[in-house]
């Protein structure tokens, strides 16, 4: 913990959230099985209960969607080699996976 803000050799960060959402694992969506979620990068808010989607434009942030909100603590999220995302709750201790309707 640093009351810095920058530092020779670092680079500020592409995206943060004040207040913190209290990001609780990430990945980036792979493969077609989402369609246009391909590429976006997948957070799960431990202390906003929300899954948080950034779309994301080459390397930048393009906008943000909140999706699956107030279901529980989500404490982790992974997606498997057939491409489904999983979401890890804390509480009440569930797995969820994700099934495309469209």
């Amino acid at each position: 913990i640093t009351d810095k803000t920058s530092a020779p050799g670092i680079s500020d960060p592409l995206l943060f959230w004040l207040p913190s959402i209290a990001p609780c694992g990430a990945i980036f969506v792979e493969g077609d099985k989402y369609g246009s979620w391909k590429g976006d990068y997948m957070v799960p808010s431990l202390r906003f209960n929300y899954l948080n989607r950034c779309k994301v434009n080459g390397d930048k942030v393009s906008g943000q969607e909140k999706l699956i909100q107030d279901i529980g603590r989500m404490r982790s999220i992974k997606q498997d080699r057939e491409g489904y995302i999983y979401i890890g709750l804390e509480s009440p201790g569930l797995v969820l996976k994700l099934i495309p309707i469209w």
